[in-house]
């Protein structure tokens, strides 16, 4: 038996960056005609389709063609980028799982739980009616939490409530919070629409003008160190030791709050920056303590704002400072101190009222026992 041999030509077309390749064959569907005018048909063909904007001899788009193509080919590659490392994550998430199977989960069963409530991000949203549910979110990583409207929350413990390694957030649906919140080890909290007020352990009852007053409490209402952050908004702090003391590298961003009747409404350690926008500051010892950098030219914006009612927009901060407060009490000794000595607890560099004052060493502590603050 014969097999014919079937004898095939091509010739290729260009579309953009892709070829065409076009086959002819002597056994087409044009049959009964010869090669060449096979070929004739399919060059018609081509030119049929380059008429009506297919594949052509040249590489040409239409108007506004190109910025089209491009723009699939740019999300096609994102596309394919995002596929890729997602899968990367998944790898890198299995890879932590398996390591965290090969440690002895007896010995670190504490430290091991922690870990994987913030590997996967806590437990999300919780809302709280009680001050023992409100305890175990803040300890919780990763919680936002959601307070009962107008509710009291009294702290169980007699220390402060410490958050680490991790960030909380609490709507407070103007709701009070009394106690001690403590953040370290670049923790966050970010609050707002809540009253922070300090635990009462001391009667102030019978002081005058803030002379042999004590803090009502030997806690701050909110404490960060260790390069931690608050975020507050809308809220008060009143009858702590600081309304917000921050420490070691940390940062506090505070808008529209209220400090007051604290022994020190804020204190900026060395290290520390505190922005402040729209607050206000009453009956505190000193409303500020600022050691931070550059402690001189805010103090200077801040007593020029206080007495033009003008926002240094440069420096970024405005609060304005009240030398009584709600309760009726004139305790403030000075708006602000820019040097302490924590070992005496005696502070020095007094502006208040815009300018610089002296005070008597009765008046200038606030006769803190803890020396380490």
């Amino acid at each position: 038996m014969m097999h014919r041999l079937q004898r095939r030509r091509y010739f290729t077309a260009v579309c953009g960056s892709l070829s065409c390749i076009v086959w002819t064959s002597t056994r087409s569907c044009f049959s009964g005609r010869p090669a060449y005018m096979q070929l004739h048909a399919a060059y018609f063909m081509m030119h049929n389709i380059s008429q009506q904007g297919g594949c052509a001899g040249r590489s040409e788009f239409l108007p506004g063609e190109e910025t089209s193509f491009s723009r699939e080919s740019d999300e096609v590659q994102l596309r394919a980028e995002l596929e890729c490392l997602t899968k990367r994550l998944d790898i890198a998430h299995e890879v932590i799982r398996e390591l965290l199977g090969l440690v002895d989960k007896k010995r670190y069963s504490s430290e091991l739980a922690a870990l994987d409530k913030n590997f996967v991000g806590g437990v999300g949203l919780v809302v709280t009616s009680t001050a023992a549910e409100l305890e175990k979110a803040l300890q919780t990583p990763g919680s936002r939490i959601i307070l009962a409207e107008n509710h009291h929350y009294v702290l169980g413990t007699r220390g402060p409530i410490v958050i680490s390694h991790t960030n909380i957030s609490i709507w407070g649906n103007k709701s009070t919070i009394e106690g001690s919140i403590q953040l370290s080890h670049h923790a966050t909290l970010d609050a707002c629409d809540v009253t922070f007020k300090g635990l009462k352990d001391t009667s102030d009852e019978y002081d005058e003008d803030g002379v042999d007053w004590k803090s009502t409490s030997m806690l701050p209402c909110i404490e960060a160190t260790q390069r931690s952050r608050v975020y507050l908004h809308n809220c008060s702090l009143i009858g702590g030791r600081d309304g917000v003391y921050l420490g070691i590298e940390s940062k506090a961003q505070l808008k529209n709050v209220y400090i007051s009747d604290c022994a020190r409404g804020i204190y900026e350690g060395v290290g520390c920056r505190v922005y402040l926008s729209e607050c206000m500051m009453a009956g505190n010892f000193f409303h500020l303590v600022l050691l931070g950098r550059g402690r001189k030219a805010t103090a200077a914006a801040l007593s020029a704002t206080n007495s033009s009612d003008e926002t240094n927009e440069e420096v970024g901060i405005s609060v304005r400072f009240l030398d009584t407060s709600d309760v009726g009490k004139k305790r403030t000794r000075a708006d602000i101190a820019l040097d302490h000595n924590p070992i005496t607890d005696t502070y020095a560099e007094f502006i208040h009222r815009g300018k610089k004052i002296e005070l008597p060493q009765k008046l200038s502590t606030c006769s803190l026992s803890d020396p380490v603050y």
